[in-house]
This record gives C-alpha cells, sequence and structure tokens, in this order.
C-alpha cells in the first residue's frame, strides 16, 4: 500500500498476478478541503494489455459478492513506457486489472492481429483428438534469422492405427482472444512456419458466416524458417473465427512417426510483399468406428473428444482444476466462458458441443452417462443434450452450490 506524498488522499495497492496480468486498486478519501478528483498514471512491466476499470462508491458498491458493476475497457500499448492513466473521484475506489470478467459484452471486432508465444496469451489452442493433433506453445526449434523468437507454437499430428479417416486433413486449431475483422488498412496476413522435413502444409481461415475455409497450400523447406503472406483483401469487413493449420496434406505414407508444424509471429499488416491468393479448403468427409465405453477427462487435451462451439460469445480451453477436491482430483477441466450480457445475444441458446471419437454405442450395462460440473460465481440453469442415433435427449440441470464440483448423471 502506498500514498501519494504530502497527501494521504489517495491509497493505492498494486498486485502481479501469475507473469502477464496486473491489479491495482485505488481509494481517493475526502480528508478536507484541499481534497479533489486524482489523476495517476500507473505503469508496470508488461506490454500491450487490455484492462478493466471499475468504480466503486456509495451510491455503485454491487451486491458485494462479486465484480458486477458496469465497467470500462481501456487498450495500452506499452505499459511499461506510456503507462495507464485513472482519474479517482473524491470519496470512490477504482479496480484497475487486466483480469477479464466472467460476463462481458461482446467485444467489438478489432482490425489488427499479433499472435506471438513468447508471454501474453492472446489465443487459445484447440487439439484436435480425432486426428491424433495436439498443439503446445514450445522453445523454438531453430533460433535463428528470420525467427529469433524464445518460444513458437507447435502442431503435431501422431498417425493413429486403424484410422478411418482421410490423415491428409489432420489439423489443429488456434482461435484468437479477440474479434478480427479483415480490413482495407491490413489486409495481407503474415506468418512464419518452420517443418523438419519436406511437405504440403495448408494455413487456412475460418470466417464467419463464409462456409468453407479459405487456405494457402504451400511446400515446406527442410529444417528452415519460412515467410509466407497471404492475401485477404477479398475478405475485408469479414470477421475471423480461427485458424485452421494442417501440418501435412499428404500424411498417409507408411509411417510411424509423428509429423510436426510450427508456426509464429501471425499478423495482419498494410504492406503487400508477394501475397498469395487463398482459395476454398475441404476437408474430406470420413466414418466414425464404434466404442462402447467414454472416459473423458482433460488431463492431456487428447481425451478422444474434439471441441466446438456454436457461436462467437463462447470461449472455450483445457485449463487447470479451479478447486482440486475430494469430488475431483484431476489436474485439468474444460472451461467454458459466455463473453455477453447483450440481451439482444440469443446467449440462452448458445452452446458447447463435445465430439467423442470414435462413436459411442450405449448398451444394456452402459446406459448411464455421469459428469461433473464447477462454476465459482452465480448459481444457474444450465442443461445437457445428447444426441443418440440422430434423436435429441435434452436434460436440464440446476448447479446450487457455488466453488464446489457436483456430480450429475442421466439414464440413456
Amino acid at each position: 500500500m502506498s500514498e501519494i506524498e504530502n497527501r494521504k488522499d489517495l491509497r493505492i495497492l498494486g498486485a502481479r498476478i501469475g507473469d502477464n496480468d496486473y491489479s491495482f486498486a485505488i481509494v481517493n478519501r475526502r480528508m478536507d478541503g484541499s481534497s479533489k478528483t486524482q489523476t495517476i498514471t500507473l505503469k508496470a512491466d508488461a506490454g500491450t494489455n487490455t484492462f478493466y476499470l471499475y468504480e466503486f462508491n456509495r451510491n455503485q458498491c454491487g451486491n458485494g459478492i462479486d465484480l458486477s458493476l458496469p465497467f470500462k475497457t481501456v487498450q495500452v500499448d506499452n505499459l511499461k513506457q506510456n503507462g495507464i492513466t485513472v482519474e479517482v473521484p473524491m470519496e470512490t475506489g477504482v479496480l484497475v486489472t487486466t483480469l477479464p470478467p466472467l460476463y462481458v459484452s461482446e467485444k467489438e471486432p478489432v482490425t489488427y492481429l499479433n499472435l506471438i508465444f513468447e508471454g501474453a496469451t492472446n489465443y487459445a489452442l484447440s487439439d484436435q483428438p480425432k486426428y491424433g493433433t495436439s498443439l503446445n506453445v514450445i522453445s523454438n526449434p531453430r533460433k535463428r534469422e528470420p525467427n529469433l523468437s524464445e518460444k513458437v507454437c507447435q502442431v503435431t499430428t501422431s498417425k493413429l492405427d486403424n484410422a478411418t479417416y482421410n490423415l491428409d486433413d489432420a489439423h489443429g486449431i488456434l482461435v484468437p482472444s479477440d474479434r478480427v475483422k479483415i480490413s482495407a488498412t491490413n489486409p495481407y496476413m503474415n506468418f512464419q512456419t518452420y517443418k523438419n522435413g519436406v511437405a504440403d502444409v495448408t494455413i487456412a481461415i475460418c470466417f464467419e458466416g463464409i462456409e468453407n475455409m479459405q487456405g494457402y497450400t504451400f511446400q515446406t523447406e527442410s529444417r528452415s524458417w519460412q515467410q509466407h503472406q497471404i492475401d485477404l483483401s477479398p475478405f475485408i469487413d469479414k470477421t475471423i473465427k480461427y485458424i485452421t493449420i494442417f501440418p501435412d496434406r499428404k500424411f498417409t505414407q507408411s509411417t510411424n512417426t509423428d509429423t510436426y508444424l510450427s508456426i509464429d509471429n501471425i499478423s495482419l499488416i498494410a504492406t503487400a510483399n508477394n501475397p498469395q491468393p487463398v482459395e476454398d479448403v475441404n476437408i474430406t468427409k470420413y466414418d466414425n468406428s464404434i466404442s462402447k465405453t467414454l472416459n473423458v477427462d482433460f488431463e492431456y487435451q487428447n481425451s478422444n473428444i474434439a471441441l466446438a462451439l456454436s457461436s462467437d460469445i463462447l470461449r472455450l480451453q483445457i485449463t487447470a482444476n479451479p478447486k482440486t477436491q475430494a469430488e475431483n482430483v484431476s489436474d485439468k477441466c474444460c472451461a467454458v466462458t459466455l463473453y455477453t450480457s447483450d440481451a439482444s445475444r440469443d446467449a440462452d441458446n448458445s452452446k458447447i458441443s463435445l465430439n467423442p471419437f470414435p462413436n459411442i454405442q450405449i448398451t444394456d450395462k452402459t446406459q448411464h452417462l455421469f459428469f461433473q460440473t464447477y462454476r465459482n460465481t452465480i448459481l444457474t440453469d444450465c442443461a445437457l443434450e445428447v444426441m443418440v442415433s440422430g434423436k435429441r435427449v435434452f436434460v436440464p440441470f440446476e448447479i446450487k452450490e457455488r466453488r464446489q464440483w457436483t456430480e450429475f448423471g442421466i439414464d440413456l
């Protein structure tokens, strides 16, 4: 806790959370006739950050349980150099934090993109276990020009025994945290790739409102970082949903080894440098095999299940267990975040899909489905929908305990 020299009006408390997040609490007390609104600039050793600002006073104090107050967002380009400037009225407390609220109004699309893997997490990695594909942040496998990054994203595809689908279609998904809209100002996408062999690779963009992915296929050079640029100007005003990475479009050779692809420095820029056109990318339809068991625990982001969203107001990721207890001792779980409080959005019907691979056959000995849920704030009504041979089984349930793992079971 600190205070301004010669004044006891303003008290400041700051905390660093993990490697990249910061929170500051500022209180401006009325002490005497010289008290007034105070303006203060906060600085910390960080790069670009989005801050959320909440004001507390006697007329605006929330529900006393969580951060239920209105807030505003401020984008800070360089927190260390420029800092963030905050006005604190008299008899008011201001919370300034980089931690996003659980419920936020849907973000307006941005027209910039800069995905690097050094520290700040402005992306989500989505494995595709049905293809044997996983994504991880690793040390740069070749830290030389033109890529001196410490960390990069690696997509790994393992050849699965008795696969019933086209291995050329194996892919991983990279989801930007912000909704990114292509603009006339920055219509070109740059990225770098590295592979320890020669292969045909496809990088594809999935846009909102466009059925087919738009991708660019190229041949890699062995053990060398390559610079690429694709032309997205035909998609101005379209919003990116996610980026799909196919590490080997000819992964059907008889080999038992994994195939890897590293990708880094994905950005939108204004300057054209031999940009390549994109074209429709299709994935071969495949037939699932059948299993009589289902056991999904998310421990290794490889639980024979694919994760999918029904709308752009949800975010989905594998994360650390928020509370390890007797009911649930897992290290990992699947977390869903709703990014809207706008009544005009159909939040009630938004959902995630967990698609098991292979398909699961229900028998007279395995007709009960069990699952656990955890919620750390407001209690709420939820529902589970199971598709069984084309029939929809809809099961509503209520989460009645806060910050507690609860088990539910349904009879199929």
